[in-house]
């Protein structure tokens, strides 16, 4: 079956958020699946330099994602949106007892407030499709649950602003009280478990 990148990168997001898992479970030690050919790249290099440790690996975005659920607002709210807003891809996920609960991609470019205040409405309703972002030209959607309510949306990366042309309630990622540090919190919080 001949898939596109993004088919390919979301149905194996997909595969993994099958049940609501933590966003933590998104790092790989030993468990590197060949299909991760960019990361499986980063490992080789790695060896090559002569490091013995098995380095962790992750997903950019799904390394935003992890550290942003260690802000400090975020660390108070049980029910709520991560968005990292990259200068090429937006990444969202629900997040309710600690869990991931759906996530939803898209071309950041693609974007505007109004459709992005209604796609994350739609994620913590649930009643957001695969489809409508795919056929919008994004990556895709994946909800196992809705949330029971949106308490906050939590933002991070390069194009963060969009958010603010959005009517949704908002907060600014800055665990560790710098919002650089999202990605490298998120990988540290993963590697401690």
């Amino acid at each position: 079956e001949n898939m596109g990148d993004r088919d390919f990168r979301f149905e194996k997001i997909r595969e993994k958020i099958s049940k609501p898992i933590s966003p933590l479970e998104f790092g790989f030690l030993e468990d590197l699946p060949e299909y991760f050919t960019r990361m499986n790249a980063v490992k080789r290099t790695v060896e090559s330099e002569g490091i013995d440790e098995t380095p962790l690996l992750m997903d950019t975005k799904f390394a935003s994602i992890a550290g942003m659920c260690f802000d400090e607002v975020a660390e108070k709210l049980n029910s709520y949106i991560v968005i990292d807003i990259g200068n090429g891809h937006t990444t969202a996920a629900t997040i309710e007892d600690g869990k991931i609960q759906g996530v939803f991609e898209h071309h950041t470019s693609s974007l505007t407030g109004e459709s992005l205040e209604r796609y994350l409405k739609r994620l913590a309703e649930g009643t957001i499709t695969n489809e409508e972002v795919y056929n919008d030209h994004g990556h895709g959607a994946h909800v196992l649950n809705p949330i029971s309510k949106l308490e906050k949306v939590i933002v991070s990366g390069p194009k963060r602003e969009l958010i603010e042309k959005t009517n949704l309630d908002w907060h600014h990622a800055a665990p560790g009280g710098d919002v650089m540090m999202t990605g490298t919190i998120g990988l540290v919080k993963t590697i401690l478990g």
